[in-house]
């Protein structure tokens, strides 16, 4: 794979991610909506904290951390923290909606 290859194959995996609404828009909506000043810094800011989470992970793909995903351990182990993760800030969500009184 060149360059160019990589480059078109980050950039779509990262436009896919774009072009569907969901956790980051949503984030970005609600720290615009929430934040007092300067709210148009937030999208910025969220645009550079995702292309480095997308920097690290094609760094780690490159440098063949896909070994290690084929070990079952080590896919059980990522899908319970990934899981446990999502019900933790599920009920923070939870515990902020009721605190407010309304969604």
């Amino acid at each position: 794979m060149n360059l160019f290859e990589l480059f078109i194959f980050s950039f779509l995996v990262a436009l896919t991610g774009a072009i569907s609404p969901g956790p980051l828009l949503t984030f970005t909506i609600y720290k615009t909506l929430k934040s007092e000043k300067k709210g148009y810094l937030i999208g910025i800011l969220v645009v550079i904290g995702h292309a480095a989470l997308e920097f690290v992970l094609i760094l780690l793909l490159l440098t063949g951390v896909s070994f290690f995903l084929q070990n079952i351990t080590i896919l059980i182990l990522i899908g319970l923290i990934g899981g446990f993760l999502l019900c933790f800030f599920g009920i923070m969500v939870i515990k902020d909606v009721l605190k407010i009184g309304s969604i």
